[in-house]
């Protein structure tokens, strides 16, 4: 079982080998290893690449982008036969 992945610094999601790399746009970077995470809350401006989209897909974890306060809004999910969902 793992955990959520908060972000609430700006900055860069991508994939490095086979672990997740994040860095502020400051410059420090944070490893995260894909199989400690159940999925990941942004919560401010974020740049992604597509090797880091198609490698959370293969391991099914949703990217949930919380816009404001009041309105919160799901933007990824990656299973088969489902749909984005707005809440």
């Amino acid at each position: 079982m793992g955990q959520s992945f908060y972000i609430y610094n700006n900055g860069e999601l991508k994939r490095k080998d086979n672990t997740l790399q994040f860095t502020t746009f400051e410059g420090k970077k944070r490893d995260v290893p894909i199989e400690r995470i159940d999925d990941i809350y942004v919560m401010s401006e974020m740049t992604f690449n597509t090797a880091f989209i198609n490698y959370i897909s293969q391991y099914g974890i949703p990217v949930h982008f919380l816009i404001t306060i009041i309105f919160i809004q799901e933007v990824f999910i990656q299973k088969k036969n489902c749909l984005p969902v707005n809440y």
